[in-house]
């Protein structure tokens, strides 16, 4: 048979088992189990479920609860592709051997006359069925579902196929269950779905998680516990109700891929067909054939084929990797019929982009609920089963110019574990330096490397350049003259070496007449840029005279964050601080005019923002040695553009362009001048929080450092709350760190402000809050990786967890362990970090990072987690 989306698939059954009357007097009665047991079935069947042993739904005894179950399972021939529930409700008694089920006919103190869970289980483990899923809604059902679990672990070696073995308890090993408490979770799980149309099935993880959600809000006391063996992640169990079959992708929100590729196609899209901007005409791409067959060969290859291992492009500045990522995006594109079968591409820009940024973007393509988080990402990325793309451009230009710290970041905490997916093709471009951060789980493709660029493909793409032949009203002087394109184009390659930026701008600067070439004179070829700094050194001397005006109106495009600046209302303002002359809008509008080609409009929720075309004019552009000087002219003038009362002598810090919300903390960073910001106490209520968090570590002086202290002790909290919300936690937070004066600066315009707050649980040494497990954290262990300073956590959720200490943020979720996680210590062996982990499931497993931390587990794939 197959199901409604086209998978083949087995049978479903449902063995529903309610023991609530007993022989003995002495065993109460449960008379709310006859229900529950009705109830299941009836959320069951319109899966597709057929109950059987329909007996069995009325006080079994223990012989024929065991038979049944056996019988029944030799009999009906189970298979790889068949899915079967067990349903037990009844009384559970937790034993120092085993867990027990009271049957019928049980006597206390008889065991004999009970049923072990683990027997309850044992004929269906023990089978070739594919797919079990024992539910106990017992009292103590945790020590069962862990009795059950330990014996699909003793029995794995029996299986040859698929084995995915599940285990939900209703109450924890030592937590009372009360009667219909489980299924009313369950009922309402099922009646409020929280997924769309592309999702096929309820995972039972999800399902387990809302059915805390619901003990939480109606039985605090009750916690459910999930336990799983041999499974390979296919989770079929619960079909939703909801899914609609042919739907053209798996989890990914096709009009958020529009949407980031519209915002990035100011990027892509000219240097895919190796233009500037995005209004010429024309395609000259030229050579990289090997390199673009292999990253396409990377993206159509199935799940079987995938080595996962990122794709990195890399190369010299100039040498096509963004063209080449272009490229392989316009291939891609949904709308393009031509090509093979490929998944969906998410297109992200890293070009001043924090990792916080990306993770945005990654969770609005994956239909996330916001807010998302990294973990969320990973999660949601490591549960498919169809293929998707993720491709990174300028990961070397993401965070504050000149600053690499935080493209090594998004290298570490976020490429890396996408890397080792086996449903992710993570495809990166970037220049060298940030190619060890992504560790070792990756493929290099040097596009200086002679199999991916040649001198010739250089001299093509000029010449195709000077010709300008798909440009109706091009006025190039070589359109019509074959022979000298020819020649000057070799004479441009030879000059260029291998950098397409460099042919680009000189082909460029040809055919608009910028520059002229007499092939006469015996050293023209000399005279031709060798670099891209010549090249757009050439570029500016056409201006002339005008040249200083061009480059001061440029600059603070060279120092600008995240997407670029505004053009109405701070460009020119930051143009005149960091020049000293007067800039107007018209100065802007000659600019756009002479030298739009270098010059990116990307559009904001905010408007349009500008930027250079590429990194090099960047550098070029900034000021070498002076960049801390500019960096804090540039937040001076910000801060100057915000409104202040005169009245109150309070900034409008709400009233202030969302880019100096966004951007203050790192330009001042930048320029040494933040402890400014910290003084101004409106000014932490209505800073975006990320950046200013990343700025927060810069500060060292004791004073602002309380201030620093203050605002990171609820950041975790306060960071997505409104103005109001944030104010009331700062203010509180002031009061504990002993600044009366600062509490009532931050609650000024609440209606109530703090006049005490303990301040026991306060240290000058705090540096943040982490946050991951969702239970309690049990142990830490700090270590080094890769020179930097981890921790490593266990908690009650059952995870190991690994924390970048520098960063403050978290490396990787190991999994592995079936109950609470209550110790752990790390070492080194062979050179390498190891931890050591104990907890309540009676094993030690031994985590290792090998040989670098590439090998750190996502959520789902614990790479280098060995049982020992």
């Amino acid at each position: 048979m197959t199901d409604a989306g086209g998978d083949v698939v087995g049978r479903r059954y449902l063995i529903a088992v309610g023991v609530g009357a007993f022989r003995d007097p002495a065993i109460d009665g449960l008379p709310g189990v006859a229900g529950d047991v009705r109830r299941v079935r009836e959320l069951l069947e319109p899966m597709g479920y057929t109950p059987v042993l329909t007996e069995l739904a009325t006080d079994p005894t223990r012989d024929a609860l065991a038979e049944s179950i056996e019988d029944w399972t030799l009999e009906t021939s189970l298979g790889p592709d068949d899915v079967v529930v067990v349903y037990f409700a009844g009384h559970g008694v937790h034993e120092e051997d085993r867990h027990y089920l009271l049957c019928t006919d049980t006597r206390p103190g008889r065991w004999t006359r009970a049923l072990a869970a683990e027997d309850l289980a044992r004929p269906l483990v023990k089978s070739p069925v594919g797919h079990l899923l024992v539910m106990l809604d017992t009292c103590y059902a945790g020590a069962g579902t862990a009795d059950i679990s330990r014996l699909a672990a003793g029995l794995a070696d029996l299986h040859r196929g698929r084995a995915n073995r599940w285990h939900l308890a209703s109450a924890r090993a030592r937590g009372r269950a009360k009667e219909n408490v489980f299924v009313d979770a369950l009922a309402d799980v099922f009646a409020h779905p929280r997924h769309g149309a592309a999702q096929r099935y309820v995972s039972v993880r999800e399902v387990t998680e809302r059915v805390n959600d619901h003990f939480r809000a109606h039985r605090p006391s009750q916690q459910a516990r999930l336990t799983t063996t041999e499974t390979d992640g296919q989770d079929p169990f619960f079909p939703s109700p909801l899914f609609l079959p042919g739907l053209p992708t798996d989890g990914i929100d096709l009009a958020s891929l529009v949407l980031l590729r519209r915002r990035h196609a100011g990027h892509f899209d000219p240097r895919s067909r190796g233009l500037e901007h995005a209004g010429e005409l024309g395609d000259h791409f030229t050579g990289r054939a090997h390199a673009l067959a292999e990253l396409t060969a990377y993206l159509t290859a199935g799940n079987t084929d995938h080595d996962r291992k990122a794709r990195v492009v890399t190369g010299d500045p100039g040498s096509g990797k963004s063209a080449l990522l272009g490229r392989l995006l316009a291939l891609t594109d949904p709308d393009s019929s031509s090509g093979p079968a490929h998944p969906d591409v998410i297109a992200l820009h890293a070009r001043r982009a924090s990792l916080a940024d990306l993770v945005t973007d990654l969770a609005g393509a994956l239909h996330l609920p916001s807010p998302a988080d990294r973990d969320s990402v990973l999660t949601a990325l490591s549960a498919r089963t169809t293929p998707v793309a993720v491709a990174v451009d300028s990961l070397d230009e993401a965070g504050t110019a000149g600053d690499a710290q935080e493209s090594r970041r998004i290298a570490r905490e976020l490429l890396q574990p996408l890397s080792t997916l086996p449903a992710v093709r993570l495809v990166v471009g970037t220049r060298r330096p940030q190619i060890p951060a992504l560790g070792h789980a990756v493929r290099v493709l040097d596009l200086d490397a002679p199999e991916h660029l040649t001198r010739a493909d250089i001299t093509a793409y000029a010449r195709s350049v000077l010709a300008d032949a798909e440009d109706p009203d091009s006025r190039s002087p070589y359109r019509d003259d074959p022979a000298l394109a020819a020649t000057i184009a070799e004479g441009i390659a030879e000059r260029a070496g291998f950098s397409y930026l460099v042919a680009r701008m000189t082909a460029r600067a040809l055919v608009q007449g910028q520059i002229t070439v007499d092939t006469a004179r015996p050293d023209w070829r000399e005279r031709l840029p060798s670099d891209a700094r010549e090249a757009f050194a050439a570029y500016l001397d056409r201006f002339g005279p005008d040249r200083p005006n061009a480059e001061r109106l440029l600059r603070p495009l060279a120092y600008a964050q995240g997407s670029g600046l505004p053009w109405s209302t701070l460009w020119a303002p930051l143009a005149e601080a960091l020049s000293g002359v007067p800039c107007s809008q018209d100065d802007l509008d000659w600019l756009h005019q002479h030298a739009g080609a270098y010059i990116v409009e990307t559009p904001t929720p905010d408007g349009s923002a500008y930027r250079l075309f590429h990194e090099t004019m960047a550098e070029h552009l900034r000021r070498t040695g002076n960049e801390s000087d500019d960096h804090a002219t540039i937040a001076r003038t910000l801060i100057a553009l915000v409104h202040r009362d005169p009245a109150t002598g309070v900034n409008d810090w709400p009233a202030a362009h969302s880019y100096i919300r966004r951007h203050l903390a790192t330009h001042a960073t930048a320029g040494g001048i933040l402890t400014r910001l910290l003084e101004d106490p409106e000014y932490l209520v209505h800073s975006d929080a990320a950046p200013l968090l990343r700025a927060l570590d810069t500060v060292i002086d004791p004073v602002h450092r309380t201030v620093a202290d203050i605002y990171r002790a609820s950041a975790v909290v306060h960071a997505s709350l409104t103005s109001d919300g944030r104010r009331d936690i700062l203010a509180i937070d002031a009061a504990r760190y002993q600044q009366p004066q600062l509490a009532a600066e931050f609650a000024r315009t609440r209606p109530w402000a703090p006049r005490w707050a303990t301040g026991s649980l306060v240290h000058p040494a705090y540096q943040a809050t982490l946050t991951g497990h969702t239970g309690h954290a049990n142990a830490v262990a700090v270590t080094e990786i890769d020179n930097r300073a981890h921790a490593v956590s266990v908690g009650g959720d059952r995870t190991v967890r690994v924390w970048d200490l520098e960063a403050n943020t978290e490396r990787a979720t190991l999994t592995g362990h079936t109950d609470n996680v209550n110790a752990v210590g790390v070492t080194e062996i062979d050179g390498r970090p190891h931890a050591v982990t104990a907890g309540d499931d009676r094993t030690v497993p031994c985590g290792t990072w090998s040989p670098a931390p590439s090998a750190l587990s996502s959520p789902a794939t614990p790479a280098g987690w060995k049982r020992s």
